[in-house]
């Protein structure tokens, strides 16, 4: 089993439907637990989710960031978390947790 497995991937956004798109079909090829959490108005359409892998989920949460984050730690399951914005990318050979 990969390593990648022990993370969870934590994204906030907010009105960068483009750029959550590109995060989710991005971590959907590997096994790591990815939540992005949307604090847009409006949620992205669900059509534009359904090919994506179970590892990743996209939560539309018309809420603070605090509050999002809030949030997030109740989604993390794994040893370790990360933190990403929504227009940046980690190489998953660089990954390593503990």
């Amino acid at each position: 089993m990969s390593r990648l497995a022990d993370i969870t991937i934590i994204i906030p956004s907010y009105n960068r439907q483009n750029y959550v798109l590109r995060q989710l079909a991005f971590w959907s090829q590997h096994q790591v637990v990815c939540h992005v959490l949307d604090g847009s108005n409006k949620p992205i359409a669900e059509h534009f989710l359904q090919d994506f892998n179970n590892n990743v989920h996209y939560h539309h949460l018309d809420i603070s960031l605090e509050d999002r984050f809030g949030y997030a730690i109740k989604l993390i399951q794994t040893d370790y978390s990360c933190l990403l914005s929504d227009d940046e990318f980690f190489l998953p050979q660089y990954i390593k947790p503990g």
